[in-house]
């Protein structure tokens, strides 16, 4: 029964090319995604799309880490890759000529690069529908040739971010005739029993705090979908606690929960804690976390109480913003712009 792995939304280059991602990128692919490819005798490896975070530049550093780090060692294990484009991976909007992808191809003898889309087995890999293509792409997703598809779509209904779902994009009706649609895009996993958003690999901003990320393994038999999740979490919040956060040492499990993280320490209030105690916490946190940010709740923050008619209403400052959108955008695009409204506040935290 032979297995495909499947990792999409890759992003390589994401928050300006920080090394601290690509260093747990790195860390996830030696660690979880290479020995799984062994242990679950992957046949080979399906990337849907956006590999790159950027459609119009490559930052040398990342791309010097993505081939070694990346291609690299598949292409040492011998390992079929098959890779398609992504929005993030084409230049233009109307058509996929263009590309940051195409050149994988011919520095790596292991990658072959899906254009419009390939069958093998009992699956369809597709790359993003597009103006120049959506004609051809159409009439492969009515005919249905496999019983899997794997894409990059943007399918209506689906959430676009944790809680907004897409109020456009294809029909889901338009996939009928397949067994299972295999899809990246969205950054949140979702299965309505035909259509799998399977997620990006790694957390990347504060949307991603606490969801799960990693690859999968798809069966190309029986059309079973395994999740193997990346335990390397990037974000923690820490909901401070004066009786119990001072006393933590380098060390403590407390602490050790917080290293090489993105860490969020939450403070009711400044005026009812001992401020000594709170800077001796916060320094120790930062002698080990990769970036804190301190966060007072009683003030416009992750949990500020807006009463909207008899009704408390608790909102983050996310959900104010986008509720803000909402209310005053106009015309069919409310939710489109409400998500849009999302983004900033997740990379200004990330």
């Amino acid at each position: 029964m032979p297995n495909f792995a499947i990792i999409s939304d890759q992003h390589w280059g994401v928050n300006g090319d920080n090394p601290f991602f690509l260093d747990n990128y790195v860390k996830f692919y030696d660690n979880i995604f290479f020995p799984g490819l062994v242990e679950h005798k992957v046949k080979a490896v399906l990337i849907p799309g956006d590999f790159w975070q950027s459609r119009k530049n490559i930052n040398p550093l990342t791309l010097s880490i993505a081939c070694k780090e990346f291609f690299a060692k598949l292409e040492a294990m011998g390992m079929p890759v098959f890779i398609a484009y992504g929005n993030h991976d084409v230049y233009y909007k109307n058509t996929n000529t263009v590309n940051t992808i195409d050149f994988l191809g011919e520095m790596f003898d292991n990658v072959t690069v899906v254009p419009t889309h390939l069958s093998f087995d009992n699956i369809t890999l597709m790359s993003w529908i597009c103006p120049d293509n959506q004609v051809e792409l159409y009439d492969v997703i009515e005919k249905a040739p496999t019983k899997y598809l794997v894409g990059h779509f943007e399918i209506e209904g689906h959430e676009m971010t944790p809680g907004y779902p897409c109020q456009h994009g294809l029909s889901k009706g338009m996939f009928a005739n397949w067994e299972k649609v295999v899809s990246g895009h969205f950054h949140v996993r979702g299965d309505d029993g035909l259509v799998f958003y399977t997620s990006n690999p790694s957390q990347t901003n504060w949307a991603d705090y606490g969801a799960a990320k990693g690859f999968h393994i798809l069966n190309d038999e029986t059309g079973e979908l395994t999740p193997i999740d990346n335990p390397y979490e990037v974000y923690a919040v820490h909901d401070y606690d004066e009786y119990v956060s001072p006393a933590a040492v380098i060390g403590d499990p407390l602490l050790e929960n917080l290293r090489d993280k993105i860490v969020k320490i939450v403070v009711t209030s400044y005026v009812d804690v001992n401020l000594d105690l709170l800077k001796k916490f916060i320094v120790a946190v930062t002698e080990i976390a990769h970036k804190v940010v301190v966060v007072e709740t009683e003030k416009f923050t992750a949990k500020t109480e807006l009463e909207v008619g008899e009704d408390i209403k608790v909102m983050s400052i996310r959900d104010v913003l986008v509720d803000f959108a909402k209310e005053t955008a106009t015309g069919d695009n409310k939710d489109d712009v409400a998500a849009a409204m999302g983004a900033p506040y997740d990379k200004a935290t990330s």
